[in-house]
């Protein structure tokens, strides 16, 4: 993958993990790489197999190398003095009701990624599989973002993903 030019998305995550690949970024949104590649600007595109899909990105490239490396992020965001102002019954169904949507969300995503590789393959579009070799391997080289400091999301954001209850629910 050294020297590829990879679309990808305008945040710190992307950016890292390809560059830790060998991988040149390009910024900029899914839907621009079409056009990018048709102009030879880009190589490949960092996407999920439903905006590959919805973004028509299969007349840009022709192949999926599936790295089954996701990162599915879901936040439900509430007005702290809102919150506070509301009945405990309520406040409860709230905390519920937050800790239920990310993995609908999830099982959402999931789904609509099959329905995309399945109205891909139907086009034409082939599909590479990591074996368990190979994803174990690409696990390895993206360990090191583990240990990033970033000022957004935290120092310590990976240990806080992994033990949120959501995370614990849709893993099992």
């Amino acid at each position: 993958m050294m020297g590829l030019k990879l679309q990808t998305d305008r945040f710190l995550w992307p950016t890292s993990y390809v560059q830790l690949l060998g991988v040149e970024p390009l910024s900029g949104p899914p839907e621009a790489f079409v056009p990018m590649s048709k102009l030879g600007y880009a190589d490949a595109v960092e996407t999920t197999v439903t905006r590959f899909d919805e973004y028509g990105d299969a007349r840009g490239a022709d192949v999926v190398s599936l790295t089954n490396y996701f990162l599915l992020t879901t936040m439900v965001v509430v007005n702290g003095k809102f919150f506070q102002s509301l009945p405990a019954k309520y406040q409860a169904k709230l905390k519920d009701l937050a800790l239920e949507t990310p993995q609908e969300e999830s099982s959402l995503s999931i789904k609509a990624n099959e329905d995309g590789r399945r109205n891909l393959e139907r086009r034409g579009v082939k599909f590479v599989d990591l074996n368990d070799e190979q994803k174990a391997e690409f696990a390895s080289v993206l360990k090191p973002i583990e240990k990033t400091s970033w000022a957004l999301p935290g120092a310590d954001w990976p240990a806080e993903i992994r033990a949120t209850h959501a995370v614990r629910a849709v893993t099992r």
